[in-house]
């Protein structure tokens, strides 16, 4: 796409648009809108399997006649054919107007009752979905409430990180609970369309390509990371079928994974300076899998050198006392629960998602800001400039010269 393209606001995005969201919600239907002001809330690059935008509203009270602004997040298949094509292909926009319509509200009504005004929002509240012109979803914005995304190249301090485990263990204990009272409300999130279905081989492509071009790497580093080259390249050839069977496997405690935890797709709440709250961004990808997946994920796209060195044990700590209080809380009995050294252990299964965040979403999370990563061409099995200076970043490098041994030890490489 072009810039001069990428300036073009979808023309449906009007004041019937943002009228017709906004006529369902009890906080609204005494407003009119007079106006609108759409933007694009997202910049080239960061590589969402959407396209959002930012509108503002202006409404006017039908009796009082005073005004006031709302703002909205709309999140619409993207232009990109090859991330059209993909989300269109897993049911992305299906999925997510499944979770924020349905499941994210079932399973925070479920915290609510349980420990009235204990636990914040898992995520955004969902205003209207539809398919038409194209598939869409609004959000209130959570900017407005004075959330933010952090810097995704700089990792997360332990602070941010430890209230992000802590919202994964909301997510995760709620859904333990909405399964238990209905379990029909995890069929449709039994398949993981990550690496099952249609993009499937785009994902594989994605994860083979990643392990080569880190391959590619750390084979011009010095001795005892040089040597992890040809470990890698093998490695590439087998590690999909091997994350698939992970995935598909049966474990004793079972949740609904966000699965596509990293920073940018998690945002943060300050006061003073001090960050206070966080909410979950983004799920096209959850899955009914392990609790593992989320937390390999966050550890292996997130975090600071710093963080992962000293504290991933304590983030684990952090993650399953939480997890207990939950599930205490909202009533889970103590036999459905899994004891701290049986989340190492599952940890452990399920060690080969790491993989799959370090070789091929880390490179994306640790580019530069002045420079942009093809996921395009990764996903059709294309090596292009741009993701090989992505993969030769000093950032990627320096995190990667952390993780690569600690495969070593696990026996991944």
């Amino acid at each position: 796409m072009t810039t001069n393209a990428e300036n073009v606001l979808p023309a449906w995005l009007d004041k019937n648009f943002a009228e017709n969201s906004l006529k369902e919600s009890s906080t609204y239907e005494d407003f009119s809108v007079i106006s609108v002001d759409v933007q694009r809330a997202t910049a080239p690059g960061d590589n969402y399997v959407s396209e959002i935008y930012r509108m503002s509203v202006q409404q006017q009270h039908k009796i009082k006649h005073y005004k006031r602004y709302v703002s909205l997040i709309i999140k619409c298949l993207p232009s990109s054919e090859v991330m059209k094509k993909m989300a269109q292909e897993m049911q992305a926009f299906e999925q997510e107007t499944l979770m924020f319509c349905e499941t994210i509200p079932a399973m925070s009504q479920i915290l609510e009752k349980a420990a009235p005004g204990k636990y914040t929002q898992l995520s955004a509240k969902c205003f209207a979905a539809g398919q038409e012109p194209v598939s869409y979803v609004v959000l209130e914005d959570l900017k407005a409430r004075g959330f933010a995304l952090a810097n995704r190249s700089k990792g997360l301090d332990l602070a941010h990180a430890r209230l992000v485990v802590r919202k994964l263990a909301e997510f995760h204990a709620s859904s333990v609970a909405l399964y238990e009272q209905n379990p029909a409300a995890m069929d449709n999130y039994k398949i993981f369309r990550l690496l099952e279905g249609p993009i499937a081989w785009r994902i594989r492509s994605f994860l083979s390509q990643g392990c080569k071009l880190l391959a590619d790497q750390v084979e011009t580093l010095e001795e005892p990371y040089s040597k992890y080259a040809p470990k890698l390249r093998a490695l590439s050839e087998t590690v999909f079928p091997r994350l698939v069977e992970m995935a598909n496997g049966e474990g004793k405690f079972r949740v609904l994974a966000h699965a596509d935890t990293w920073v940018n797709n998690i945002m943060f709440q300050y006061s003073g300076g001090v960050v206070r709250d966080v909410a979950l961004l983004d799920f096209q990808l959850s899955a009914y899998s392990s609790p593992s997946i989320d937390l390999q994920y966050f550890t292996h796209t997130s975090l600071t050198e710093q963080v992962y060195a000293d504290h991933f044990t304590d983030l684990l700590k952090e993650y399953h006392d939480h997890l207990i209080e939950v599930m205490h809380d909202i009533g889970v009995s103590a036999h459905k629960q899994m004891s701290f050294e049986e989340l190492l252990e599952d940890m452990e299964a399920h060690a080969l998602f790491a993989v799959f965040a370090s070789a091929a979403v880390l490179p994306i999370v640790r580019v530069d800001g002045q420079s942009q990563f093809d996921v395009d061409a990764s996903m059709n099995g294309t090596v292009s400039d741009k993701n090989r200076k992505a993969f030769a970043g000093a950032s990627y490098m320096r995190a990667m010269k952390q993780i690569l041994p600690e495969f070593e030890k696990k026996g991944i490489l």
